[in-house]
């Protein structure tokens, strides 16, 4: 068993053999998530997705323009919530583009922070991929 941490300064996982590995050392990593295909994605510096794939290896899917906040597959779709409160789906030609339905939902008008602003703080998918919930 093994403890996935993200932090300020990297990736870091910690095994039940008293291990420390680290990976992306000096890069702020964050929203850690399964991602398609046994793999593994993660808010890198705020502003991209990058992927960790069978082979042992993070690279970048993705670049942004907003602040990410939040990362799920929902099967082969790949999504980011932003500190905005907006949805993005990661298209075909990778780019991260709005989701149009999320921003039209019923009553968005009248959504309010409590606390920190408002922001997409979690992201999960339906175990058959067929919703995401935000």
């Amino acid at each position: 068993m093994s403890v996935l941490v993200t932090t300020t300064d990297g990736y870091h996982i910690f095994t039940s053999k008293g291990q420390h590995l680290t990976a992306l050392a000096g890069q702020r990593v964050e929203a850690l998530a399964p991602g398609p295909g046994g793999t593994w994605l993660a808010v890198v510096d705020r502003r991209a997705v990058w992927q960790h794939g069978a082979d042992g290896e993070w690279t970048p899917l993705t670049k942004s323009d907003a602040e990410l906040t939040a990362v799920v597959a929902a099967g082969t779709t790949i999504f980011a919530g932003t500190a905005d409160a907006r949805v993005l789906r990661l298209s075909t030609e990778g780019a991260l583009d709005p989701v149009p339905s999320f921003d039209a939902v019923p009553g968005r008008e009248s959504w309010h922070a409590v606390g920190v602003p408002l922001q997409v703080r979690s992201m999960t998918a339906t175990s058959d991929a067929s919703a995401l919930l935000v």
